[in-house]
């Protein structure tokens, strides 16, 4: 939930003297940057649009973000052989940070600053069997407050899917059960007929 770095936000102020010259304007120009920070489809309305596009383009916004983003860095270990990889994508719930995600990639700022349309090789999926025993994944370190998702690797998070709240000084644990689902042979060989006649419905 912390989006800002405070110092780098002092610093850009104190930058731009002839932009903001009394407190009453810095003051407007922060809650500007912060409510921009924490911007989603949930909070548009609250959004203030007190600051004119003489002093802020909206062009600059996404750029401004990134130069004064609060740097998140935590602690990242697993009980698997897989790596795990963290990166920050734009979503319609704000800035978010996803584990593994084969698609956020293209919802990441220097992806987009670079006017980019290539094809990137996909992070590894974490897959486990049901036989591994215990598996973990620690996100440690994190020093705000959170909002968790869970989705799978080829899914960003939106509005409609269920997300978790949790405090600063919260430590979290989220526990999956692996399911092994079976199908009997008279099933395989009705799912066999229904892909011939949707292949046909398609031609």
């Amino acid at each position: 939930m912390r989006r800002i770095d405070d110092i780098k936000m002092e610093q850009y102020i104190d930058s731009h003297p002839e932009l903001y010259p009394n407190d009453s304007m810095r003051a407007k120009v922060r809650n500007f940057i912060y409510k921009l920070a924490t911007i989603s489809y949930d909070t548009m309305l609250e959004f203030p649009l007190d600051i004119g596009t003489d002093i802020i383009k909206p062009d600059d916004y996404l750029e401004l973000m990134n130069d004064l983003k609060w740097d998140f860095i935590p602690e990242i270990s697993s009980g698997t052989s897989n790596k795990l990889v963290l990166m920050r994508a734009i979503t319609e719930n704000g800035i978010c940070d996803a584990v593994n995600s084969k698609v956020s990639y293209y919802n990441n700022f220097e992806y987009w600053k670079k006017n980019r349309w290539d094809v990137v090789k996909p992070n590894i999926t974490v897959v486990v069997h049901p036989f591994d025993g215990e598996i973990y994944a620690q996100l440690t370190n994190l020093s705000t407050s959170y909002d968790v998702f869970v989705h799978g690797a080829m899914e960003v998070p939106d509005i409609s899917r269920q997300k978790y709240f949790f405090p600063e000084t919260d430590y979290t644990t989220v526990e999956f059960l692996a399911l092994e689902i079976l199908t009997s042979d008279d099933a395989r060989g009705y799912n066999r007929a229904t892909k011939w006649s949707n292949i046909y419905t398609v031609l």
